[in-house]
């Protein structure tokens, strides 16, 4: 009988578990949505060294300063359903960030003269939130791109905008292309995506 009684008991805290967890959930999600889904316009980038991207002799750590092409870069934020999130056994929503990859074509250069070509470029991340949905915690990528790896870092501010630590590719004059620590600010500009 006792067996029976515990038994019963923990059935019952089993189901009141699962039944809460089930009406927190969605309220969760829809509460994160709200904040947060949708795409981000880029309000500043600055490098972890000074560049000279535009080939006009002076170098800057503002990156839309010395690269132009940046005024299109965005990132893009989905915040699933648990439905949605659980696809090929991982749980997360998406996270994606666009950016200009520079590219230089070896037969178009000459003394002095090597400029970069740029092409829009992203991977979608898998992400989850800490405790207080302040910070971001990338999903390892079964199969790790070195030439375009996840954030370091991606934290919401008190006003709701992005603070994104990279490290992305940049052209820079006397170097060629090579990665540097990005530090951009990002701010939503629509909830849909």
């Amino acid at each position: 009988m006792k067996q029976r009684f515990i038994a019963t008991i923990c059935m019952a805290m089993l189901g009141a578990t699962s039944c809460q967890k089930a009406d927190v959930e969605p309220e969760d999600t829809a509460i994160l949505h709200e904040k947060l889904h949708g795409k981000y316009k880029l309000l500043s980038a600055s490098s972890s060294e000074a560049v000279d991207s535009n080939n006009d002799g002076l170098f800057s750590t503002d990156l839309l300063a010395e690269e132009a092409y940046l005024a299109n870069a965005d990132v893009e934020i989905r915040i699933l359903s648990a439905q949605q999130q659980y696809t090929g056994g991982i749980m997360g929503h998406l996270f994606v960030q666009w950016w200009q990859r520079p590219y230089v074509n070896p037969y178009s250069t000459s003394a002095g003269n090597t400029k970069a070509g740029y092409v829009m470029q992203a991977a979608p991340e898998k992400f989850t939130f800490d405790a207080t949905t302040q910070t971001f915690h990338f999903t390892p990528r079964e199969i790790p791109d070195p030439d375009w790896p996840a954030p370091v870092s991606v934290t919401v501010t008190a006003n709701e905008e992005l603070v994104v630590v990279s490290k992305l590719p940049v052209y820079s004059s006397t170097i060629g292309v090579h990665f540097v620590t990005v530090t951009a600010h990002y701010k939503r500009y629509t909830i849909v995506t």
